[in-house]
């Protein structure tokens, strides 16, 4: 794998980046209507019925000077193309999509839109 002269990869990097990128417009508080929607996406990413996905992941919303989100409280449930990150929670920005946020093992953070 490529490294810098820092000894940071490529994809450190980037991640770096993306993940400085997504903190300054995510949303800080989600309207009645965002919970729906993000209730709605969650659902259609898994392919389960909000109920079912809630109860397995044990999400809880916080609101917070970084960002507002549904965190995942009851297991490491990792993703099915990046399978070395793990789901830690979901978010909107101000354009109103919606994002989950995954770690890995080292906490390097990989945000996807669902």
């Amino acid at each position: 794998m490529m490294k810098t002269a820092t000894n940071e990869t490529v994809l450190d990097l980037v991640l770096e980046r993306k993940r400085k990128e997504f903190n300054k417009v995510v949303l800080r508080e989600w309207n009645d209507k965002q919970f729906e929607e993000m209730q709605r996406k969650i659902s259609l990413h898994f392919k389960r019925t909000w109920e079912s996905i809630n109860e397995e992941l044990g999400l809880a919303y916080t609101s917070s000077s970084s960002y507002a989100a549904y965190w995942v409280c009851n297991l490491q449930l990792y993703h099915y193309k990046f399978p070395s990150f793990y789901y830690i929670g979901f978010a909107i920005d101000s354009n109103e999509k919606y994002y989950a946020v995954l770690w890995d093992k080292d906490e390097n953070e990989l945000i996807i839109e669902i």
